[in-house]
């Protein structure tokens, strides 16, 4: 997901160019490393105003082993893609995802 947050001034204050911040997220994988060169490369190349972040979400193991942090502005945050999740099922009912009586 690419994000572009846009701030303003209230109606009181005087005209001001608008200010624009560009997010997208991404993982510590040598995937989400390739296209965040290319959103980093890009936003410089197109010359849009204001800067660009990457939400970067890694677990504590990845986080050690990783090694693009230096690849432009990062905010680091836990990946929470990759907790398990146990769903209990009553007894005699089914999983509606999955269909597991498990």
């Amino acid at each position: 997901a690419l994000f572009t947050v846009l701030g303003g001034s209230s109606a009181d204050d005087p005209p001001v160019a608008p200010r624009v911040w560009t997010v997208f997220c991404a993982e510590c994988t040598n995937n989400f490393d390739y296209k965040s060169i290319g959103v980093f490369w890009s936003h410089r190349l197109s010359g849009m105003p204001g800067g660009v972040t990457r939400l970067l979400a890694c677990d504590e193991t990845q986080l050690q082993q990783y090694k693009g942090l230096h690849l432009g502005n990062t905010f680091v945050h836990r990946n929470y893609g990759r907790i398990g999740h146990k769903r209990r099922v009553p007894k005699g009912e089914t999983h509606p995802p999955t269909g597991s009586q498990e």
